[in-house]
């Protein structure tokens, strides 16, 4: 992949970035503010239904933010490099902005239905709450929904106000 060529982020992309850094600051204030009164046996596993049914150490709190942190930095990452991104589809000098963006789309939004849905189990846990069938529901509609709906958006031919760039065969 040539250097030079960079995706940039559109308004959808910092607005996701946005909402996916606030709830991973979020989460990890919450946990510290509620630390102190936390029982010292918490749910550490919630079934499909919502409610608990794995049950550790008050410090197993933790994983939750920390999992959501090395996900949050794994996705950002794995932005910045469209060169190694699987895409659905062949790429053409004519659809390769299209397709990428799409794919960016597709990452960014993943990133922030993945913090949402730690920082609802995240907040459920603290408070000692279920978390309800709806909730598995949502989460799994938002996320293979999105898959599938810029998958779609992949395969389509691009609008003719794209300008195809020189394409370098990544």
């Amino acid at each position: 992949m040539s250097q030079e060529w960079k995706l940039p982020n559109t308004r959808f992309h910092k607005i996701m970035n946005l909402f996916s850094l606030l709830l991973l600051l979020g989460m990890f204030l919450y946990t510290a503010i509620k630390w102190p009164s936390l029982p010292q046996t918490i749910a550490t596993h919630f079934n499909f239904m919502g409610e608990a049914d794995g049950w550790g150490g008050k410090g197993n709190i933790w994983l939750m933010p920390v999992m959501s942190l090395l996900l949050y930095l794994l996705l950002t990452a794995t932005t910045y490099f469209p060169g190694i991104w699987n895409v659905p589809g062949p790429v053409t000098a004519y659809n390769k902005n299209w397709v990428y963006r799409n794919v960016k789309n597709l990452l960014v939004f993943t990133k922030f239905v993945i913090l949402l849905n730690f920082s609802y189990i995240n907040y459920c846990t603290i408070q000692e709450k279920s978390m309800g069938w709806l909730s598995t529901v949502c989460f799994l509609g938002l996320l293979f929904g999105s898959m599938i709906y810029f998958f779609i958006r992949c395969k389509r031919v691009p609008p003719l106000n794209e300008e195809p760039e020189e394409f370098d065969g990544f």
